[in-house]
């Protein structure tokens, strides 16, 4: 896309592989659905929408015994959640115990969290599709974006950059450009076909690059920060949740008041449920890493404070945020069912 790469533009193009990284879901259904899709049956939800890896296989295998889940014939999944209470079926005035409740608060969330990753993954498709150039796809960009790490080199830079062209195509189509049309001109002779020729399209080439260099200033931040932004804010809104089911069902001494008001919601959250409620979980460094980057970056982007926003942004993966999302609300929600 830019032949002499300088500078500012090299800056340009590492924002739009570490945005292109950034965006790594992928479609998803809740397996809780009762309708019958025949043509999901041998669909199965990404990895990072599962909850626990393998080194919380302990705590998961003990959280299955309120959720389970069977095959019908035609073997698709369906969820039934089981209780080791009996109920008196009769007596329509009970209340939901605590157990029910808490199964009920958590599959909301997953719920949540469902809907979110796929309205995130439209949104991030639908804004890659409006690039006004397009990457030319090969196995060595293929081996570069498999990359764990999210730093490339300049060489890699680079070379990913000629594989960039302008998509002239559609920029012509969105702004209604007119097409050069060599039978709607009258040329003197092949130099002046040629100079008309050229002088469009290096007109053209020019508003291609202006259009490039805004739709990637603005690919940077806005939408990277709508996705850290819907994503905390299940967090911060199940942890609210879960302070008031603490309170509701005794579960607590006292209400809740923040022994710091300057620390954040999330942060006063989880310091209340451990020290209020009493909770025993323990959160892995990298999920905490992770929450506290996509936190961070979240609250710049919604104050509109961009200074040093994408070393925060960039860090992680989308996927990998919501992946820590779910398996802090599964270490909360496990820690709680063992109290009631």
């Amino acid at each position: 896309m830019f032949s002499n790469i300088d500078h500012e533009n090299l800056e340009y193009l590492k924002i739009f592989f570490k945005v292109t990284r950034l965006f790594d879901l992928k479609k998803a259904i809740y397996p809780k659905s009762y309708l019958n899709f025949n043509e999901f049956k041998d669909f199965e939800n990404p990895e990072y929408l599962k909850i626990f890896n393998s080194q919380y296989n302990n705590q998961h295998n003990e959280f299955s015994s309120d959720i389970y889940y069977e095959e019908d014939d035609e073997g698709l999944e369906y969820e039934e959640v089981y209780f080791d209470i009996i109920y008196d079926e009769t007596d329509e005035t009970d209340e939901e115990l605590p157990r029910e409740k808490l199964v009920k608060l958590h599959s909301k969330y997953f719920d949540e969290i469902i809907s979110t990753n796929n309205f995130l993954y439209i949104t991030h498709a639908a804004i890659m599709e409006s690039a006004p150039f397009k990457l030319n796809s090969n196995d060595e960009i293929e081996r570069i974006f498999r990359q764990k790490s999210t730093s490339l080199s300049n060489e890699e830079y680079s070379y990913l950059s000629s594989r960039i062209s302008y998509n002239y195509k559609k920029l012509i189509s969105f702004y209604k450009i007119e097409s050069f049309n060599p039978s709607e001109h009258n040329f003197e002779n092949e130099e002046d076909f040629n100079d008309t020729v050229g002088l469009y399209y290096e007109q053209l080439t020019d508003f291609a690059r202006d259009e490039s260099l805004r739709w990637l200033n603005y690919i940077s931040t806005q939408i990277p920060g709508l996705t850290m932004f819907s994503i905390i804010s299940i967090l911060e809104k199940f942890l609210i949740d879960i302070t008031n089911f603490c309170e509701e069902n005794n579960l607590i001494d006292k209400n809740y008041s923040p022994e710091n008001q300057k620390k954040s919601i999330i942060d006063n959250k989880l310091n209340y449920l451990k020290k209020e409620c009493n909770l025993d979980f323990n959160i892995p460094q990298k999920i905490s890493q992770i929450i506290w980057n996509s936190r961070i970056s979240r609250n710049r982007f919604a104050h509109g404070n961009m200074e040093n926003i994408h070393k925060y942004l960039y860090s992680f993966k989308s996927s990998e945020v919501i992946n820590s999302t779910l398996n802090l609300i599964g270490l909360i929600i496990i820690s709680l069912k063992k109290k009631i």
